[in-house]
């Protein structure tokens, strides 16, 4: 009983740690649920410039949160969408490449493609040193089953919430 009742709070901690990583403004939630229609029907006809990958990233993480499984849906339109857009233009704001980057790498978390997610966490690391996205690095790394990997992402991850 004490094992279930320790694994239940940490899967808890662990749950609530990755909430905090979205790169998303949660006090927007009516404004994305206002746009599920609509962008439904442009990522139908694949009119991608006419799609804004902060809405899209917003509409997922609102499903996701309110338990619909139609988020998956939404994630993986994430993926190739930031692709196109990080690709397909020079972009200067590093602060948009660096949020299309935790967008692609927070989709395949969530999607629960460990491989690609790894490899992304890994590009958000090194645009943004921001300790969540090294949490979640260090919870994919175990997914994976690289688990001296994980320890040290871990521990990379306690030094920087210290200072």
């Amino acid at each position: 009983m004490k094992y279930f009742v320790a694994t239940l709070f940490l899967l808890v901690c662990f749950f609530a740690k990755a909430q905090e990583c979205d790169p998303l403004d949660s006090n927007k939630f009516s404004l994305y649920k206002k746009h599920i229609k609509r962008y439904t029907k442009l990522i139908n006809k694949q009119k991608y410039k006419k799609v804004d990958p902060i809405i899209t990233y917003g509409i997922a993480t609102y499903l996701r949160l309110s338990n619909d499984t139609n988020c998956n849906y939404w994630y993986r339109t994430i993926v190739p969408l930031c692709k196109y857009i990080y690709s397909g233009y020079d972009l200067q704001d590093k602060g948009l490449k660096t949020k299309l980057i935790a967008y692609i790498a927070m989709s395949y978390y969530y999607l629960k493609d460990y491989k690609n997610a790894e490899l992304w966490l890994n590009k958000v690391v090194k645009c943004r040193f921001d300790a969540c996205y090294l949490y979640i690095l260090s919870l994919t790394q175990k997914q994976l089953g690289e688990n001296e990997d994980a320890d040290a992402t871990l521990k990379q991850y306690n030094e920087m919430i210290k200072k």
